[in-house]
């Protein structure tokens, strides 16, 4: 019943927009003889900014492994953590950011407390080489620590070093510091607290390089544990520009209130038997930038022995050499478990993937390269942006071209959760908003690598010949909050009870039935009832929707009301009964000749009711359990079990005034002076014609206020 979100003419606007995930996160350094970029500054202040100037390593780097969690913005401080948690091949672990841009003459400062033991250095630098690393030209400060504390400083032309030792005269790990250079055609100066303590004329580089902040080791560390070295401030100034200031003003985080995805589509599960043109939408006619080699063609997305097949060929298309299928949800999906069974493509270039996207770019990823598919490449972005710490290369153990595997995404407001065959692999939690809120389409793609991409991070693809493709059998969304049943159907008059149900991780799910808040997701229209506890009352034909919400997720179900039907005696009685709670007499007991017509589920009820001169029978002692009763009879019931006064109201305002037995017009007036009662649409109160279950429903609801 629900409309969809959005629409293939709108998808396609949406993907074209999809940035590359993972492109330059994968640990490559910046390539040489970039051009320079305008000066910039981060005081740490968004935890979110620094993603969008660099990465972070991860990768060893001879006695040291590069570790992406030993690196954090704590406090408005950017902290680098040095210990012995190497792997086997390194003795310790660090961090180092590097800045997706090079930089050339300009000055470059940074506030910096450094690490105090002898052995570990603080470092500041720009680097660039040439493609085979042959030749580096580097600008250094870098902060040795132990005592006393010392500033050792570099400049290296196409590997030619030259170094010099500064002693400071204060503890450099003790409390934040000024060091900066400025670096120029003819010289280059360093700066300790604004203060100059040195300059160098020759042999100065002069290519741009990526800025390059680390804590590392020297050859011989006098290891006492873990140490840091925090960063309070990092800073481009480029010559002829205006010195930059930070353009965020943001307090550090500690808490916001919880995103809510805007719509929460239905849970689905295709296993690919055919292609679903409600549920999927197919990439046609068109292309991504210069990073994918790539056309998206919509004969490209196959499906065959229950699998749906992506096809990589040579077939040019929008520009690009090759073709390839990306496939789509035609609407959007909020927090819950998206899951994959798939075979990825394997080869140089090559990019298999499952992963998440919204209006805003948002995206949650699954990405599994051709050149080592024993690797699992994860990413997270907000608006675009890259968290820095939001890539992490999963070691998966097998390679995913050779069998089918299992692929899933746990995504809440303040989680998202990688698994592979059910094994959780990666968890990153925080409650600071800078994870994904936006509701996102769910896709799936393989593409081929070109220009930066190839040469950074899936490497150069050569097509081998004959098509290349990656499988699916299956992909599934669970919401992280869901109905029982994604639409309810009752007839006006019943009622019936709903179940919501919360994901847990792992895939499993609890009943949150008692603890979800509900509403109606648009305009209460008038069809069903609604109550705080979930339960759905049927009051006229018609359709509505029902919103559930659970620890700040919703679900949504449709509710039909079928055709309004006719209500017997019996079942009105019943209904009655139990509405106004009409008390149970001991001696309650029904004296009808037709007695063996009522069923076992009204007797009790009629009982009541008879005792308590509310049904009073017809005249040859008859109940008539089965006819359908009339408004005459309906009004009468409910005026008595209320025990109104029989009040003078005045029924002339109706047409059929006239139709209404003497016996039953006080009920009549009393029904319509407590407003029980309202007249039908052509201004007639009916007397004698047949209630309709909606009828006997709003009536009772009333009677019952």
């Amino acid at each position: 019943m629900l409309n969809k979100i959005i629409r293939q003419a709108s998808i396609v606007s949406l993907i074209a927009v999809i940035c590359l995930g993972g492109l330059g996160i994968s640990g490559s350094r910046s390539i040489v003889y970039a051009e320079k970029v305008d000066s910039f500054m981060d005081n740490f202040n968004d935890p979110q900014k620094i993603g969008t100037h660099g990465y972070l390593a991860s990768w060893p780097q001879g006695k040291i492994q590069w570790k992406t969690d030993h690196a954090e913005v704590v406090d408005g401080k950017f902290v680098l953590t040095f210990d012995d948690s190497g792997d086997e091949e390194t003795t310790y672990a660090s961090a180092q950011f590097t800045t997706f841009d090079n930089y050339g003459y300009g000055r470059y400062s940074a506030s910096i407390k450094a690490a105090k033991d002898e052995g570990l250095i603080t470092n500041f630098y720009v680097y660039s080489a040439n493609e085979d690393w042959t030749l580096e030209n580097i600008v250094e400060a870098r902060v040795l620590g132990g005592s006393p504390s010392k500033l050792n400083i570099r400049w290296t032309k196409d590997n030619i070093r030259k170094e010099k030792f500064i002693t400071l005269n204060f503890d450099a790990s003790a409390e934040y510091n000024d060091y900066a250079f400025e670096w120029s055609e003819d010289a280059i100066k360093w700066y300790v607290n604004d203060e100059l303590v040195t300059t160098a004329t020759d042999g100065i580089p002069s290519n741009p390089g990526g800025l390059i902040v680390n804590l590392m080791a020297d050859d011989v560390v006098n290891y006492t544990g873990p140490n840091q070295a925090s960063f309070d401030y990092i800073k481009y100034h480029k010559f002829g520009e205006d010195d930059p200031e930070d353009d965020t003003d943001l307090a550090p985080p500690t808490g916001v209130e919880p995103p809510v995805p805007t719509s929460s589509a239905y849970s689905f599960t295709d296993g690919f038997d055919s292609f679903n043109n409600e549920l999927w939408y197919k990439a046609d006619g068109w292309g991504n930038g210069p990073d994918f080699n790539v056309g998206w063609q919509a004969d490209h997305v196959e499906f065959s022995d229950g699998k749906m097949v992506l096809r990589l060929d040579d077939t040019p298309s929008s520009g690009k050499p090759y073709s390839s299928g990306e496939f789509a949800t035609t609407e959007l999906h909020g927090y819950g478990r998206i899951e994959s069974r798939l075979k990825v493509a394997k080869g140089d270039g090559l990019v298999t993937s499952i992963f998440t996207y919204s209006p805003n770019a948002d995206e949650i990823d699954i990405e599994i390269l051709g050149k080592d598919p024993t690797k699992l490449e994860t990413n997270y972005y907000v608006k675009g942006v890259r968290g820095l710490k939001a890539h992490a290369i999963i070691d998966l153990g097998f390679d995913a071209s050779a069998d089918f595997h299992d692929y899933a995404i746990e995504w809440s407001w303040n989680y998202i959760r990688w698994y592979v065959d059910g094994e959780l692999v990666r968890n990153v939690e925080s409650n600071k908003g800078d994870l994904p809120s936006e509701s996102s389409t769910i896709m799936a793609n393989l593409w081929a690598g070109a220009g930066a991409a190839a040469d950074t991070w899936t490497n150069k693809f050569d097509y081998p010949g004959t098509p290349i493709r990656a499988y699916y059998d299956s992909i599934k969304f669970t919401p992280e909050i869901s109905f029982s049943k994604s639409s309810y159907e009752l007839q006006a008059g019943e009622t019936i009870s709903t179940t919501v149900f919360s994901l847990v991780p792992g895939g499993a799910e609890t009943d949150v039935t008692s603890e979800a808040s509900y509403r109606f997701a648009g305009e209460d229209n008038g069809v069903v009832r609604l109550t705080d506890d979930g339960n759905l009352v049927g009051l006229k034909e018609g359709t509505s929707v029902i919103q559930a919400t659970y620890q700040n997720t919703t679900a949504l179900a449709n509710v039909t009301i079928r055709p309004d039907n006719t209500i017997s005696r019996a079942e009105f009685t019943v209904m009655l009964v139990k509405a106004l709670s009409v008390k149970n007499e001991d001696d309650s007991k029904i004296e009808f000749t037709d007695e063996a017509k009522i069923g076992d589920w009204a007797k009790q009820a009629i009982a009541q009711a008879t005792s308590a001169k509310i049904t009073l029978g017809y005249e040859d002692g008859s109940f008539r359990p089965d006819s359908p009763i009339t408004r005459n009879e309906m009004v009468s019931m409910i005026v008595r079990a209320m025990q109104l006064s029989n009040e003078a109201y005045s029924l002339t305002s109706f047409d059929d005034h006239d139709d209404i037995p003497s016996w039953a017009r006080p009920y009549f007036a009393a029904a319509i002076e407590h407003g029980i009662l309202e007249g039908r649409p052509n201004n007639e109160l009916g007397p004698f014609e047949i209630a309709t279950r909606a009828e006997a429903v709003m009536m009772l609801l009333r009677a019952g206020k």
